[in-house]
């Protein structure tokens, strides 16, 4: 019995039951709260698998963050679900909408869900029109890394031509001559005397020196060497261009390009269109499962017991003004 109340107690919670009511109600309210919450747990269990796949697959979420992501589609679900459940009569506007809403998110469903079931199809069709991107990506890479290859060969050779006007220089100007000059005075000390007693002699001397240009090449020598790593550099690249590209594509799963490769499949595997309509009619049933058990529903006395309590309010409202009044 207590077991038996526990799975009521959420299951009303689940589905925005107030449990003391439906504590109180006949068996018939307990089985219908039930039966919401299995379909409800039912739809939440789908689309928490949906929201996991989607963010791991797509947009790369870690296992926590996937968590977080199926989270938040069982939520979501719930609340769309409660729009119908906690309707007191099945107004017509609120179940168009919700089957509108439930054929969307039955086929977006249907194509997540299909995407992950039939990966190793859908990888295999990818490497098969892989090529065709290969040839359309790759001659616009490869022109980019021979301009850039040819810009490195133009700065190499303005290099090695100023190296070799230095080295034209310095062969015929290894050295080169400083020339100084040494002023020297004597007689007196310039101290009250006559300066005609001075005397300047002037000393002009010339040193050869190493040619200061020397100091010069290892600067353009290891420029000329960075220049033509980078042009080894992209020399490899080049070479691994298209195993690069290749390796590109196949990282990247984004939902558009496996959409549009599970729409290739679906048209030309009847066996593959088959098991999709299967699988979106499957979805599309339990989407509207709540809405069409509403449909035509019978009043129990869990409605009986609101209304009730909806007009006993009004009453002590009512009371409340009349007494406010006279005062």
């Amino acid at each position: 019995m207590h077991q038996r109340n526990t799975w009521l107690r959420i299951a009303s919670l689940l589905i925005g039951y107030n449990y003391q009511i439906v504590a109180n109600c006949s068996e018939l309210t307990a089985k219908r709260v039930k039966r919401y919450a299995s379909a409800l747990l039912i739809i939440m269990v789908i689309w928490a698998l949906v929201g996991f796949a989607f963010s791991q697959r797509y947009l790369k979420f870690d296992i926590f963050g996937a968590i977080g992501a199926s989270i938040l589609m069982m939520v979501i679900v719930v609340q769309i679900e409660r729009i119908i459940i906690l309707s007191v009569k099945a107004s017509k506007g609120p179940m168009v909408s919700r089957a509108l809403i439930g054929l969307f998110m039955a086929f977006l469903g249907a194509v997540i869900l299909d995407q992950i079931i039939f990966r190793e199809d859908v990888d295999q069709k990818k490497l098969e029109l892989m090529d065709a991107k290969v040839r359309h990506i790759l001659p616009g890479r490869a022109e980019e890394l021979r301009r850039q290859l040819r810009d490195l060969d133009s700065a190499i050779n303005v290099k090695e031509g100023e190296r070799r006007d230095l080295l034209a220089d310095i062969s015929k100007n290894p050295t080169i001559t400083v020339f100084s000059r040494t002023k020297v005075t004597t007689g007196n000390n310039g101290l009250g005397a006559d300066d005609s007693t001075r005397v300047e002699t002037v000393t002009r001397n010339s040193t050869q020196v190493q040619n200061p240009k020397i100091t010069l090449l290892q600067p353009i020598d290891d420029q000329i060497a960075g220049l033509r790593s980078q042009k080894m550099t992209k020399d490899s690249s080049l070479l691994a261009l298209r195993p690069a590209i290749e390796a590109e594509l196949k990282g990247k799963n984004g939902f558009l390009d496996e959409l549009e490769v599970l729409g290739k499949i679906l048209g030309e595997s009847n066996i593959a269109l088959g098991a999709w309509i299967i699988w979106f009619g499957l979805l599309v049933f339990l989407e509207l499962l709540i809405l069409m058990g509403k449909i035509d529903e019978d009043e129990t006395d869990y409605d009986v017991m609101l209304r009730q309590q909806m007009e006993l309010h009004k009453k002590r409202l009512a009371l409340l003004s009349r007494d406010t009044s006279a005062a």
